[in-house]
């Protein structure tokens, strides 16, 4: 598995538990540690999805397209 794939992994598995918080939030007041819990999730995204851009941007940079070929050949 790619780095790309094992960052997008990451980032649905915590996506799907600050959701499962938010959802019983919806239900009952939620624990100190569960609050706390879903900042540290919402912290942790931010920075995978900013590790996923940057690995686009790298793989894009090694592997530029066609029309991005053309443009530098001239």
């Amino acid at each position: 598995m790619n780095h790309q794939q094992e960052t997008l992994d990451q980032i649905q598995q915590f996506s799907n538990e600050r959701l499962s918080l938010w959802r019983l939030a919806g239900h009952k007041q939620l624990s100190v540690d569960q609050q706390r819990r879903i900042g540290e999730l919402t912290d942790k995204l931010y920075q995978l999805w900013d590790q996923h851009r940057r690995e686009l941007a790298a793989r894009n940079r090694s592997n530029p397209t066609r029309r991005d070929q053309n443009i530098w050949a001239a």
